[in-house]
């Protein structure tokens, strides 16, 4: 009898056992499953999120600059928190930055035309461009320039420090000298002379958007003097944009609301020497500067309620609402 009861116990435990080591691996399995899931619906939040933000955007601000002739950086559109900043909608938010500059985040889009146009500005202001923006040499600039102008050009001539296919072939692997326009910023990256490095330290000043005009409201220090300004003169309408609290993006800007007033608007403003005034007057008749963007450029970001866990969407669209680019992260 105590044999039977003996039996009967370790049958017992032997069935404890092996039901933990069962629940042990179902436990096992399913957590991760659980886990999985739970981060998959947070990634599909947060996307949905951002996207969110980016049609936001782009209907607030196309709506904001349709019948208007001047853009600058004190706009709803450019800077607004209240719009575009940690934006609750779900369990989640989105939010829509600049963040152009690393050290003056701004909450909205920025345009395209505060930037130089790789498919359309002339050699020189490449080169004063690459030297200014990325810290490059004369020569290492002038280099890149040429193969830029060489890369976009319709012939296979190389121009003085250029490159066209004869080069491009020598490579392993080897490619053509594409000959026709930039599609895309990361192109330049083909392009000889060009580096990761460097390439870095311009990416957020160039553009393939627009006709190559500059906004003379948005564009930064770097970019005015590229195009060949005199630095006092660059100061001054730096200097003009910012308004009495000498702080850019803030209510009390100044802004050039019409292109053909932009040499009255600053002289109401600052002294200019005669040189300058020629200078500036050469640069608004040659039809370089606009006062209003054309192309605009934002990154929104969804976070899912409380993981964190976050999605990324670039867009570029146009006045009129018409999307150009859209890359999701």
């Amino acid at each position: 009898m105590k044999s039977k009861k003996g039996s009967l116990v370790i049958v017992a435990l032997w069935a404890l056992f092996s039901l933990s080591c069962l629940a042990a691996a179902i436990y096992a399995y399913v957590v991760p499953q659980i886990s999985l899931a739970g981060r998959l619906k947070n990634r599909v939040e947060s996307y949905y999120l951002a996207k969110a933000g980016a049609k936001k955007a782009i209907y607030l601000v196309s709506a904001y600059v349709k019948n208007i002739n001047y853009n600058s950086l004190n706009e709803e559109w450019s800077n607004s928190e209240s719009l575009f900043k940690n934006i609750a909608l779900g369990s989640g938010s989105f939010s829509v930055i600049n963040d152009l500059d690393s050290n003056h985040i701004l909450y909205g889009v920025v345009d395209e035309e505060r930037k130089i146009n790789i498919n359309q500005v002339p050699e020189p202001i490449l080169k004063n461009f690459f030297i200014l923006a990325a810290g490059v040499s004369p020569s290492q600039a002038e280099g890149i320039a040429d193969c830029i102008i060489d890369w976009r050009d319709s012939d296979n001539i190389a121009s003085a420090y250029g490159a066209e296919d004869a080069y491009y072939k020598t490579l392993s692997p080897g490619y053509p000298c594409k000959n026709s326009s930039f599609e895309a910023l990361e192109e330049l990256l083909l392009v000889k002379g060009m580096d990761n490095d460097i390439f870095d330290k311009v990416r957020n000043r160039i553009t393939i958007y627009g006709t190559g005009k500059i906004n003379i409201n948005t564009a930064d220090r770097i970019v005015l003097l590229s195009l060949g300004l005199d630095s006092s003169l660059v100061d001054k309408i730096i200097t003009f944009r910012k308004g009495e609290d000498e702080i850019e993006a803030t209510p009390d800007d100044n802004i050039f609301m019409n292109k053909e007033l932009i040499v009255d608007n600053l002289l109401a403003k600052e002294q200019l020497s005669d040189p300058q005034k020629t200078q500036l007057a050469a640069f608004v008749n040659s039809g370089l500067f606009v006062t209003r963007g054309e192309y605009f450029i934002g990154k929104s970001v969804g976070t899912a309620g409380s993981s964190l866990q976050t999605s990324q969407i670039v867009f570029i669209f146009d006045r009129n609402k018409t999307l150009k680019y859209w890359r999701e992260d």
